[in-house]
C-alpha cells in the first residue's frame, strides 16, 4: 500500500489558503518569526507533496508496466500451449495421408456427380453436341421437304411467244360546243 500523507485528504489549494491565511494572522499578530516558521513549513510541506505525487506516479508506472508483463507470458504461454497442441495434431497426419484423402474425395466427387446425371437424365457436353447436331440436321430435312411440297404441280408455260392482237386506242370526239 502506498503511505497516506496528512494533508492528503485536503486538496493542495485548501492547504495552501489555509496556511497562508494562518501566516498572515501571524503577521497581524507581529509574530513575523512564527509567521516565517509557518511558510517554510508550508514550502516544505508542498515539496513533500510534489516528491511524494513523483514517486506515485513512478509506482504506478511501474505496476503498469508489472500488468503488461503479466499479460505478455500469458500470451507466450498461450502461444506455447497452441503449437504444441497443433503439432501433435499434426502428428495425426502426414503430408501423403492428406493428399490420399484429397485425391479420393475429388474421386468420390466423380463418381457422385456422375450418378447424379444418370439420375437426373443430364447429358455432359460432348452428348449436349450431339443432341444440337441432331436436331440440326432434322430441322434441314425439314426444310427440304417443306421446300419440295411447296412447289406446286403447274402446267408448263409456253416457251414460244404468243401474238397479241393491237389494241385500237381511239379518241374521245370533241365536244360540240354551242356558240
Amino acid at each position: 500500500p502506498i503511505p497516506c500523507v496528512p494533508w492528503q485528504s485536503q486538496t493542495s489549494g485548501q492547504y495552501q489558503r489555509r496556511v497562508h491565511g494562518s501566516a498572515k494572522e501571524l503577521l497581524k499578530q507581529k509574530k513575523k518569526k512564527q509567521a516565517v516558521i509557518m511558510l517554510k513549513k508550508k514550502k516544505l510541506q508542498e515539496k513533500m507533496l510534489s516528491d511524494t505525487e513523483g514517486k506515485l506516479l513512478t509506482v504506478e508506472t511501474l505496476l503498469a508496466k508489472i500488468d503488461e508483463a503479466k499479460l505478455t507470458v500469458e500470451t507466450m504461454q498461450a502461444m506455447e500451449q497452441g503449437t504444441a497442441a497443433l503439432k501433435a495434431l499434426n502428428e495425426q497426419m502426414s503430408i501423403e495421408d492428406v493428399e490420399r484423402i484429397m485425391e479420393e474425395t475429388q474421386e468420390a466427387i466423380g463418381y457422385q456427380k456422375e450418378v447424379d446425371e444418370l439420375l437426373s437424365g443430364q447429358l455432359d457436353d460432348s452428348d449436349q453436341a450431339d443432341v444440337e447436331a441432331e436436331l440440326a440436321a432434322m430441322m434441314q430435312e425439314e426444310e427440304d421437304i417443306l421446300a419440295d411440297e411447296v412447289k406446286p404441280d403447274l402446267p408448263n408455260v409456253p416457251e414460244k411467244k404468243l401474238e397479241q392482237p393491237e389494241a385500237k386506242v381511239t379518241q374521245p370526239e370533241e365536244k360540240k360546243t354551242l356558240a
